[in-house]
């Protein structure tokens, strides 16, 4: 008889401990050792970093989760075709619910989305571990607010990323307590000390340039006698509400060639032999308002449109000789300043070099037009009404901050 009793005893003990065991593995099921689970990073988002960037402190936050061996890490290129084979594009995806179907495109128990954005000179971190299968947080980091340059922001990741995966516990089993505080002093103090440094990915606000180019001038006559146009230009730009700016400028225009005569003025039909140079000056003052894209990036495209003020100078000495004495030699030199009031049109884009420096290349358009004053134009073959216009491009180095 005791040895049936023991044998009941044997038997419940086994069916109740199985069944225990049953349910802690069922609450727990990352800690099963024949399959890990499987962990998704998705790239982090940002108003102020370019792509380079966020993808090296994304990568810090996935080699901290390589680093527990819990889980099952997908690379930055498995993410990157797991959706594109679904055909999805993932954009600021930190929520429950678009990490929780995030999980299910790319076959994953596991998601972490984030941002790092910017606020003045403050980063401001978020992130949120997201079980897809329950479709509930994890764990978040709220509102993480960070100053410094983007290499302290890196080890500040590397601190979260601790945190995050529960790897902050392990200094303390080393070292005492006491030194704990110490190791914190610094971080606290290290941002004082540095002088303030503009990111390179930080938006552009103020633009200061100058260069050179052709220009090619509307006046009929104007482009008979001057064949090529030298363009100097320097300019400033300052960006007032998002990608806004105005831009005061000042291009001088310069030419010299030889005056072409028109016989007819004379009250002969012979061509005469025409000898001497004809020179103009163009000065502009110019203000003109615009959008410019993309300041936080390399490439930056911009269009404006203004006034332009322009002065002009012209001067010509011609010396005609008659043939078949015709006419006696003469020689006329003509003199004349006009000024202007015309419209200016204008794009083209910026091109981010290193650090603060870039080239711009432009197309501008300025329109205008005047009377020749002083005497002897007409007589020489100008025309007294003068289109002051051109077309010039212009290419200009440019500091940028």
């Amino acid at each position: 008889m005791k040895k049936t009793v023991s044998l009941l005893v044997v038997a419940l003990l086994l069916v109740f401990g199985t069944g225990i065991f049953s349910m802690v593995s069922a609450q727990e099921p990352m800690v099963l050792s024949d399959e890990k689970p499987i962990l998704a990073v998705l790239d982090f988002t940002s108003n102020a970093m370019n792509g380079q960037t966020l993808s090296g402190l994304t990568d810090i936050i996935r080699n901290k989760a390589t680093e527990t061996g819990q889980y099952v890490v997908l690379s930055r290129s498995e993410v990157l075709e797991r959706l594109a084979s679904r055909n999805v594009v993932l954009r600021e995806c930190i929520s429950v619910a678009c990490l929780t179907k995030a999980g299910g495109v790319l076959k994953a128990n596991y998601v972490i989305g984030g941002t790092i954005n910017m606020i003045g000179n403050m980063y401001v971190i978020n992130i949120q571990f997201v079980n897809a299968q329950s479709g509930q947080s994890w764990k978040a980091i709220t509102n993480r607010m960070f100053s410094g340059t983007v290499e302290a922001l890196a080890q500040e990741m590397d601190r979260t990323g601790s945190e995050l995966f529960g790897i902050q516990q392990q200094p303390v089993a080393v070292a005492p307590e006491p030194p704990r505080p110490v190791e914190a002093a610094p971080l606290a103090e290290a941002p004082a000390p540095q002088e303030p440094i503009t990111p390179l990915h930080k938006k552009i606000r103020y633009e200061i340039g100058f260069g050179f180019g052709p220009a090619f001038l509307m006046d009929e006559v104007a482009k008979k006698i001057y064949s090529s146009v030298g363009t100097f230009n320097i300019y400033a730009k300052f960006c007032v509400w998002e990608g806004l700016f105005i831009s005061p400028m000042f291009m001088y225009q310069w030419a010299s060639g030889e005056p072409i005569v028109d016989a007819t003025a004379y009250g002969t039909y012979q061509e005469p032999d025409v000898s001497g140079s004809s020179t103009i000056n163009f000065s502009h003052l110019i203000l003109t308002g615009g959008y410019q894209w993309r300041r936080d990036s390399r490439i930056q495209p911009f269009v404006a449109g203004g006034f332009d003020y322009l002065m002009v100078k012209e001067t010509a000495d011609v010396t005609m000789s008659w043939p078949n004495g015709a006419a006696e030699d003469e020689t006329t030199h003509m003199e004349g300043n006009v000024s202007a009031t015309g419209l200016v049109i204008f794009g083209g884009c910026n091109f981010r070099l290193a650090g603060p420096f870039g080239l711009s290349l432009a197309m501008l358009l300025n329109t205008g037009s005047a009377k020749r004053e002083g005497e002897g134009w007409d007589a020489a073959g100008y025309s007294s009404d003068a289109n002051l216009g051109s077309y010039n491009i212009l290419a200009n180095i440019v500091f940028m901050w």
